[in-house]
């Protein structure tokens, strides 16, 4: 009898998470955003400090982390997220992903060992299109292919950029 009340409480909250999921991202709302432009009506401006080509996962936070202290122009080439309910509503997760029309959210290429893979075409990036997944190679892979396993190269590279143009580290006080 137990084992039936533990199902029925299991099922009763999974039930409720979803309902709440669901309404949560069917009724989001596009924020204003008035710096958000396409490129035809952005404001003319002489020169930018920093172009960044891409508004994902990456491009997005760097543009932030930049325009604290400079003049940012983020391009992305495909639209906003907001209102489209193939991304804000999660019923709709697979939509994009099969959808190969030019206005898709995402654009099917395939990878040079031959694996069909989609790329987002959306400001957000992959997490727009994938749920905010992340997924990484397997070691073996990453050995295969000569990639160093912890990224350090790479990594190296970000953290020297970065504060080649004055962002330096977030480091909270311990006096707190």
């Amino acid at each position: 009898m137990m084992v039936y009340y533990n199902h029925l409480l299991l099922m009763i909250i999974r039930t409720m998470l979803l309902a709440i999921l669901l309404v949560h991202c069917a009724s989001e709302k596009a924020p204003n955003y008035t710096f958000m432009h396409q490129a035809t009506s952005a404001p003319l401006i002489s020169y930018y400090d920093y172009i960044i080509v891409g508004g994902g996962t990456a491009g997005c936070p760097l543009a932030v982390t930049l325009s604290e202290n400079s003049n940012v122009l983020l391009l992305e080439r495909g639209g906003s997220p907001y209102g489209n309910p193939n991304i804000t509503n999660v019923e709709a997760f697979a939509a994009p992903l099969s959808d190969l029309s030019p206005s898709s959210l995402s654009q099917r290429f395939v990878s040079e060992d031959r694996v069909i893979n989609a790329r987002a075409r959306v400001l957000g990036g992959g997490t727009c299109t994938n749920a905010g997944f992340y997924t990484r190679a397997e070691a073996s892979f990453v050995k295969e292919a000569g990639w160093h396993g912890t990224f350090e190269p790479v990594m190296r590279q970000f953290r020297d950029g970065l504060l080649e143009v004055g962002v330096l580290p977030y480091t909270p006080s311990v006096s707190n």
